[in-house]
């Protein structure tokens, strides 16, 4: 009786580390994986959920993702208007999908320059949000790094692409 006892221990003893050594690989497996997934990844898998955005200028952003890049997220806010964020403008975000998303070799060549290219193509008329203020006009020229806006009171100005914090369609 006392060696089926010791049987019994042991078996318990045994099966208590092989389950504590899974349970430690499968947290080491987790925080590896985690480790690997891009912000931009984690912002695909969000298109269609809700999320709020804080950007460098400090203001916040609510609306839903559209589309996503590596390096912008198009969002459509409460009010229906389309938003541009770069990633560089980004401060924080909540309600992103806790899962990722791989990135289409599409998705991985839209930069937020190529997005500001097909504004120009469109004539919209934008509002850009800049570090110093907001200027609202008509994307006339994108070069590698900068566009050119002809402002609503007839002005061009060249704007580096960096200081962009958002484009809102208006």
């Amino acid at each position: 009786m006392r060696w089926e006892q010791l049987f019994a221990d042991l078996e318990a003893q045994a099966r208590a580390s092989e389950e504590a050594q899974w349970r430690g690989d499968v947290a080491d497996r987790t925080r590896s994986e985690r480790a690997s997934i891009a912000w931009g990844e984690r912002l695909l898998a969000s298109v269609g959920r809700a999320v709020t955005v804080t950007c460098t200028d400090g203001e916040r952003v609510s609306g839903t993702v559209i589309e996503a890049g590596s390096l912008w997220c198009l969002l459509e806010d409460g009010a229906g208007r389309s938003v541009v964020i770069p990633a560089p403008a980004v401060v924080a975000i909540s309600g992103l999908a806790p899962s990722a998303a791989q990135a289409r070799v599409v998705d991985s060549r839209l930069t937020f320059a190529t997005l500001v290219r097909g504004i120009s193509r469109d004539r919209s008329r934008v509002a850009l949000a800049l570090g110093s203020g907001d200027v609202q006009g008509v994307i006339a020229v994108v070069g590698a790094d900068y566009c050119d806006v002809r402002t609503d009171v007839g002005e061009t100005l060249t704007i580096p692409l960096a200081r962009i914090v958002r484009c809102t369609a208006v």
